[in-house]
């Protein structure tokens, strides 16, 4: 490989180095690292689809993290292969697309992870503070739809957000960015061959970088790198998350700049070529770019299995890794049913989230933490639960009530989806309640006080009844068809409001915070918060 300044039709013939040409130079070390590098990253991309559903792999994107490896393995095997076929019979056509699609798709696709990254963040903190100026008040709930407008805006740009920061849009955009390069190596082999000898491109008697190679591929870098700065920049003063991730993609920038220009340095320099390219070719340079994506997604990886293993380390239970986000512990008295070590961890740590969520400024600091974590929704759905157990007036908990449906329950079209490990476990009973509630118009039940004969045959005269108003009773047609009608949704209503209606969800969204919370004993807010409440400071009972 030579970067050739001139125009010339044949490049300048590269002096003999040791026994042999630099054209003709077989390197078994490139040969010993094609075989290390394929037989490394089949078995990362192996561990990589084992490990996908679990955190922090899921946080850093498994898809995304898989071709990322995927793309710099199959870069760095033609570059190697190269060096180990002599560079004599390696196909000049291949060459040149090594320069012009390959090596600047290396910072590409960490720009693509960047955008990602970027565009997670935002989502987060949307979905936690783009509904109420006071989102961590209960008395603040989530707006319902038809008491506030910004609902269907806040529902198009959630779902917006939700699509420009999934895996495929991000993958679609770095996919057409790599086919445009490709359309322009086309362009540039055609003009080759029409304008250089046929084996240039075919035969491949010499293989060297021109004055038009070296700026095309410099120009694809460049903007690249730009963009990458620029996202990184962006990183560094506005993204802040728990897993690392906007620290892994500062240095990994870094890492990529430094590297690139060396690469650049070396084949700028002609000396190099003459001293000491036979013995480290230039383009091993890249390696160092290769090895640490690799040693970052394996760390991920790793970390993975030290999460899971410290949830076994308190019980002999290989599921007790799985109860924070999947399970839902009944309450019991039964001592051959009562928790295990583990749980007892699990439960205690619990109850410590009970004293966060209720204590207004450290709910306040833990959403502030969820929102780096990409998780807001179970501390979002907490808040308007509670709202809906607090909420007197009939009329509005039945519209809390389809706002937590429409929210986080509804599989197919929540914008705040929570993680439920069993969907028709949970959510039976409130969708069927919330299908007959839908077909009646909310804003025509009334809540009337009228007497109630209590079990003592007493009058209770500050009872609460629901009758349908006026209105819709004569709207239904006949007398009966409305008796028929305002009994159905008179019994519908009393069955749907009860106050432990959600009790299940709420149980879940706090389970599901465990993880979170964890995490969360580690930061100096949580510290700040142990000093104000004593009781989060207490060890658990291990």
């Amino acid at each position: 490989m030579q970067w050739n300044t001139t125009n010339t039709t044949e490049p300048t013939p590269i002096p003999s180095i040791g026994p042999t040409t630099d054209q003709e130079y077989v390197s078994p070390i490139s040969w010993a690292l094609v075989g290390v590098i394929s037989c490394s990253n089949i078995f990362l991309l192996i561990f990589i689809f084992i490990r996908r559903r679990q955190q922090p792999v899921k946080a850093f994107g498994p898809l995304l993290t898989s071709s990322l490896i995927f793309y710099e393995m199959i870069a760095t095997i033609v570059f190697l292969t190269r060096l180990g076929v002599k560079r004599t019979p390696f196909p000049c056509f291949l060459y040149t697309f090594s320069f012009l699609v390959l090596m600047p798709g290396f910072v590409l696709v960490k720009a693509a992870r960047c955008l990602r990254l970027i565009l997670l963040y935002h989502l987060s903190n949307y979905k936690a503070y783009g509904t109420s100026n006071k989102v961590d008040d209960v008395q603040n709930p989530t707006k319902w739809n038809n008491d506030n407008i910004d609902y269907q805006i806040f529902k198009r740009n959630t779902r917006v957000m939700n699509f420009l920061s999934s895996k495929y849009f991000i993958l679609t955009l770095t996919l057409f960015m790599i086919m445009i390069q490709i359309l322009l190596w086309l362009v540039v082999t055609g003009i080759y061959s029409l304008y250089k000898p046929e084996r240039f491109l075919y035969t491949a008697s010499f293989c060297a970088m021109d004055t038009i190679l070296a700026s095309m591929t410099a120009v694809f870098c460049g903007v690249y790198i730009v963009v990458q700065l620029i996202l990184t920049v962006y990183i560094f003063f506005r993204v802040q998350d728990s897993w690392g991730l906007a620290k892994e993609s500062i240095f990994m920038s870094f890492v990529y700049i430094f590297w690139l220009i060396a690469l650049t340095v070396l084949n700028a320099v002609p000396a190099y070529y003459l001293l000491a390219e036979y013995y480290f070719p230039a383009v091993w340079v890249l390696l160092p770019v290769f090895f640490s994506d690799s040693m970052t997604a394996f760390i991920v990886c790793i970390r993975s299995l030290l999460k899971r293993n410290n949830f076994l380390m308190h019980n002999n239970d290989e599921d007790i890794d799985e109860m924070s986000t999947t399970q839902y512990v009944e309450p019991t008295t039964n001592p051959s049913r009562m928790p295990t070590r583990g749980a007892s961890l699990v439960m205690t740590n619990r109850s410590k989230i009970d004293v966060i969520l209720e204590d207004s400024s450290a709910r306040s600091e833990f959403l502030d933490y969820c929102v780096q974590s990409f998780c807001p929704e179970s501390v979002r759905a907490w808040i308007d639960i509670q709202s809906y157990k607090h909420n007197e007036v009939m009329k509005h908990r039945i519209k809390n009530a389809i706002l937590i449906y429409d929210y986080y329950l509804d599989q197919k079209n929540a914008i705040m989806l929570l993680n439920l490990p069993n969907f028709k476990k949970f959510n039976a009973p409130i969708e069927r309640a919330i299908n007959v509630v839908k077909s009646i118009d909310v804003n025509q039940i009334e809540l009337v006080s009228s007497p109630v004969t209590t079990s003592d045959g007493c009058m209770s005269p500050n009872s609460e009844s629901l009758l349908l108003s006026p209105t819709l009773t004569e709207s239904i047609g006949s007398p009966s068809e409305a008796q028929s009608r305002e009994a159905v949704a008179e019994d519908t209503i009393r069955e749907l409001f009860h106050v432990n209606l959600f009790e299940k969800i709420e149980m879940h969204v706090k389970t599901d915070m465990v993880d979170t919370y964890i995490r969360f004993k580690k930061t100096n807010s949580f510290k700040v918060l142990v000093q104000r409440l004593p009781q989060l400071g207490i060890e658990d009972d291990m």
